[in-house]
């Protein structure tokens, strides 16, 4: 993907990506693993007088094995990275923030929107999840997954690192870890044009939730239907 945009935000970036994939079949184990890199140039807001040269990256994969049994259970593991600035200073001449460029499905990080705890930047996280199909049109998921920052120096992605919106950002001893999430989700497709989705999602607070600036403001819980 070759990116240009003008204007108070300006970067130019080519992100290169590959992905490699075995498809889940009962009683077989099956994988997923990809790497996306950015480079190019970026100046995020109208206060930076020069642009800063982006290099930044992501990577997932995962695990996991479908059992023949009742409800087809499909257990995997996952890890994500994405990078966070070394330097979030708007004087450095580098930028390694991964710009997750598309909002990050559901099943990934969890609900978007208001709760919206994880994007597909500064994020260092290992993870699992727990898959049951109780009908051909229903699934169940289970997720739990640790996060770190990438870089402790840098904030907790999303809109919150974007100035001057900056608000989850490190303070002297804020740490890296953010915590621990968990998330239920229920999705039944009553037609091909009609889709019903709940779930409940928590962030069980690590040091940097409790210690980072403004972190109290961040909606931590979320029931969804």
């Amino acid at each position: 993907i070759h990116e240009r945009l003008v204007g108070s935000e300006m970067c130019i970036r080519d992100r290169p990506g590959i992905r490699f994939y075995a498809k889940p079949k009962k009683g077989q184990f099956d994988f997923q693993a990809e790497g996306m890199g950015q480079f190019g140039t970026a100046r995020y807001n109208a206060a930076m007088s020069t642009n800063q040269t982006h290099e930044a990256w992501s990577s997932h994969v995962e695990l996991g094995y479908t059992f023949e049994a009742p409800w087809s259970p499909r257990v995997f593991a996952e890890y994500d990275y994405a990078s966070g600035n070394k330097n979030p200073s708007k004087n450095n001449s580098e930028d390694n923030r991964f710009d997750w460029l598309f909002g990050s499905p559901v099943p990934d990080f969890g609900h978007t929107g208001l709760y919206g705890a994880f994007t597909r930047s500064n994020i260092n996280s290992p993870g699992y999840k727990i898959n049951l199909t109780p009908r051909s049109d229903t699934v169940v998921n289970f997720q739990h997954r640790f996060v770190w920052l990438a870089s402790s120096s840098d904030c907790w992605g999303g809109a919150s690192c974007i100035p001057p919106t900056t608000m989850l950002k490190p303070s002297k001893n804020s740490g890296s870890y953010v915590g621990d999430q968990i998330g239920i989700t229920l999705r039944h497709d009553y037609n091909s044009s009609l889709t019903f989705d709940s779930g409940w999602y928590h962030l069980f607070k690590g040091e940097f939730a409790k210690n980072g600036l403004s972190a109290a403001g961040k909606v931590l819980s979320l029931i969804h239907i």
